[in-house]
């Protein structure tokens, strides 16, 4: 009878443990470099032409709902993007995520 109850309790456990299935990272080789970008809005359809220096720079901001400093970023971010041209796009996590996006 200890055995079997054992054994219940001992599958319980590892069921509840968090599993996950994530692939290798993706190698990634001579993509260039990001100097500028264009967003537009998903149901818009059409054509744009823009000169490179027109672009504004792309500031991706990772952060997460465990990170104290990463709300002072995010109004740093805010202050530096009112005096300069660049596009931010913001990456909010939060702890009970499998995937890191930072790669660590």
């Amino acid at each position: 009878m200890r055995v079997r109850a054992t054994c219940i309790i001992l599958i319980l456990l590892i069921s509840i443990v968090p599993s996950s299935n994530a692939g290798a990272p993706e190698d990634l080789e001579e993509v260039g470099f990001v100097f500028g970008g264009v967003h537009i809005e998903a149901w818009h359809s059409g054509n744009s032409t823009s000169n490179l220096s027109d672009l504004p720079a792309i500031v991706e901001d990772y952060t997460a709902t465990w990170c104290t400093n990463c709300v002072k970023v995010e109004h740093a971010l805010d202050d530096v993007e009112e005096t300069n041209n660049m596009q931010q796009y913001h990456f909010h996590r939060f702890i009970g995520e499998n995937e890191d996006p930072l790669g660590s």
